[in-house]
Parts: C-alpha cells; structure tokens; sequence
C-alpha cells in the first residue's frame, strides 16, 4: 500500500514538472513569434528555363537579319549568365537554370544535331561532396564559354542555312502544338520562351484555312480578313511568350498581327504574353530586360 501511495505521489509530481515546462516553452515560443525573432522559412532563388525558337525562313535574307538575331540571343545569354553568376553557394546546388535554342522542324543541315546539344546549356548539380564540386566548377566552365560556344554553332546553321538557300521557315503553330508542353516546361522554374520571327505563321505542314476567317497560321493575304489563329487545345499556363523582330510586309498590319498572336497564346492559358517589332538591337534589348526581369 505505502509503494502505492509512493509511485503515486512520484507520478504526480513528474505531471507537475511536465507542465511547468511545457508552460514555459508555449510562453517562449508566443513571445518570439510576438518579437518577430522565430525565423522566416528558408527560400531558394527561381530557376530559369529559357528556351528560343528560331525562324529560319526567307527572313534571313535580309543582309541584316541574321546580325541581329545573334545580338539579340547574346543579350538572353547575358542575363542567364549573370543571374546564375548571381547565385549564393546555397542556391548553387539546387538551381538547374537552363537555356536552348530550338528549331521546328530541324534544319536539314551537316551535323546539326552537335549545333543543337551546343545550343543546350542546363546547370545540374546530381552529387554529393567531391563529385558535387566538379559538377559546380564544371557548370562555371559552361558560362565561361556559353557565349563563344553558342556564336559558333549559330553561324553554322545561319551560313548553312543560307547556303543551301534552306529557307523552309518555322513551323511555330506545330511547335505549339506538338513540342512546347514537353521541352519548354520544368516543373520549379519560370519558363520563358522567346520565338524570333517576322511574324508570319507559315509552313506546309501544317498551314490550312480551319473556318472561314480562321487558319493555322498567319500569311501576308490573310492579315486582314483573319479573325483568329487556330486555337490548339493544351493548357501552357506555365508558359510566358515573347515574340521578337516581328516585321510585317506593311507596317500597319502589326497591330493586327500582335492581336492575334496575343489572343491565339491567351487562348492556351498563357497569361504573359508580349509581341515586339523588329528595331535596332540596343532598343529591343530593353524590352528584353524587361521582360525576363518581369518589370
């Protein structure tokens, strides 16, 4: 009986201990949310996931053209490179910022296939300690030569291009269609893709009148007479669009064309939507900045 009485008077006392603490952590722990001294969550920098697709159509027979399409790719270089340069250590671990060039449907040219991988830049670290630090060091290596490396193959295909007189366009409506959802959207990043153009929506494969008013695409004849781009039925809200160097035959059909490349992208959920007129590099470069930088 008096063990009993013992363990009882043992028991009540170890309740009594539990709740004086726990009485003092709860108190601790309401004044510091109180003070603001309990520490936000811990945030990680946003991956970049920047894709570009060329047009390589008879745009490029503009003496021009070609010049300012390189200048404009390097100012996207220079803004990837800079922001992951920008990284903490904590962030470089963990980023995977990305960036390639694309073209739909490929180029029939020599070696394209190495073009593309140089044109394929993505900042992957998968180790762990010493393999984790090659792979960092590694990544740095790839900016460092990210720029000369993409100026070389890009002049390969630009001068082969021309020289084959390839000029087969961009099949962008099927690019849409077909590709975009699969390679220019990763899941944790913000996914930007910046189409170079003149604006005109064309290639056999996939150019047809829907409806009346409504085609696949975008041509010279039917600016004016076209309500809409045939919507494609895909859900790209991940998804933000900047169309450059639009340049249409007449330059009272860019209202127009912008209304309908906004609309058609609206119509897939794409919420960030921008189409800009071809001008001189060092003007567009800010409405590049712009957007990438979401101001």
């Amino acid at each position: 009986m008096e063990t009993n009485n013992k363990q009882q008077r043992i028991l009540y006392i170890i309740i009594i201990v539990l709740s004086i603490v726990i009485t003092f952590l709860v108190g601790r722990c309401s004044k510091s949310c109180e003070e603001g001294t309990v520490p936000p969550p811990e945030e990680t920098a946003q991956s970049y996931n920047i894709s570009i697709l060329l047009d390589l159509s008879d745009r490029l027979l503009d003496n021009s053209q070609i010049k300012k399409d390189t200048q404009l790719i390097n100012y996207i270089a220079d803004f990837f490179i800079e922001q992951h340069k920008s990284l903490t250590q904590k962030d470089l671990y963990k980023n995977g910022d990305k960036m390639k060039v694309f073209f739909y449907p490929q180029p029939q040219i020599l070696d394209i296939n190495k073009y593309q991988e140089d044109l394929s830049v993505e900042m992957i670290v998968k180790g762990k300690g010493k393999a984790q630090i090659k792979e960092i060091v590694a990544n740095r290596d790839t900016l460092a030569n990210m720029k000369n490396t993409w100026h070389n193959a890009l002049d390969k295909i630009y001068t082969n291009t021309i020289k084959t007189k390839d000029c087969t366009g961009s099949d962008i409506w099927g690019f849409f269609d077909k590709s975009a959802k699969t390679y220019c959207i990763k899941k944790g990043s913000r996914n930007i893709l910046v189409i170079l153009t003149d604006g005109y929506l064309y290639h056999k494969d996939s150019w047809g009148c829907i409806k009346n008013k409504i085609y696949s695409g975008i041509v010279p004849r039917t600016v004016d007479i076209q309500d809409s781009i045939a919507p494609i039925d895909i859900d790209l809200s991940g998804l933000e669009v900047l169309f450059l160097e639009i340049n249409p035959k007449k330059s009272t059909d860019f209202s127009k064309i912008k209304k309908l490349l906004v609309d058609w992208c609206k119509a897939m959920r794409i919420e960030h939507v921008e189409v800009a007129q071809t001008d001189l590099p060092a003007n567009t470069k800010q409405v590049i900045e712009n957007f990438l930088k979401n101001d």
